[in-house]
């Protein structure tokens, strides 16, 4: 086996989120691991209770959503309007994924660890573990719920009612702007190291 036992793992601080994947972490530690958790400084003390070392995602202090404020507007030039609720994850992460690899970047190089595990809400794991060429493991806590329950309670995508997201996915102007970030940024990155 690989001498190799330090992992490094990604979420947000979304209770719903980090809480599973704690569970990950804890059970790694316990087997021995080196789990370092790269989630927002509210986490802190929960990383360090399941025995993993809590790193910063930039500054200390630096949360998702001010990852994504800092995008939309430093990044992509644009104001915040009250149609980007940046409280709502798709319009939190997705942003935040422009602002936080340059920092994890480094970090992250400096631990080589064997491989990454993210949080689907956490989507610079997957984008790091490709720039460092390492194996990435992703998880994505959800409820299990019955598919004839899920289907009647939020229907087909194509019908899903746009009042169950606040601003009903009205930042119609954001979405290009990141597809263009991620096209004119993300892709040559990924390329360059092939």
């Amino acid at each position: 086996m690989d001498a190799n036992r330090t992992v490094a793992f990604f979420c947000s601080e979304s209770t719903g989120h980090v809480n599973p994947i704690l569970g990950v972490a804890d059970a790694m530690t316990k087997q021995g691991w080196e789990v370092h958790f790269y989630v927002p400084q509210v986490c802190k003390q929960l990383v360090e209770g399941v025995g993993a070392k809590w790193q910063p995602m930039g500054h200390d202090d630096l949360t998702i959503e001010d990852a994504a404020v800092d995008a939309i507007t430093n990044k992509l030039g644009m104001d915040m309007t009250a149609d980007i609720h940046v409280n709502v994850l798709p319009f939190r992460v997705v942003p935040a994924t422009l602002t936080v690899p340059p920092y994890l970047l480094k970090s992250v190089s400096r631990l080589s660890p064997r491989f990454v595990v993210f949080d689907a809400c956490a989507p610079w794991g997957l984008i790091l573990s490709q720039v460092l060429r390492v194996s990435v493991v992703s998880c994505m806590p959800a409820l299990s719920t019955p598919a004839a329950e899920r289907d009647n309670s939020f229907g087909r995508h194509e019908r899903c009612p746009q009042s169950r997201v606040p601003g009903g996915f009205q930042s119609q102007s954001l979405l290009p702007a990141l597809c263009t970030v991620q096209h004119d940024h993300f892709f040559p990155l990924l390329a360059s190291c092939s």
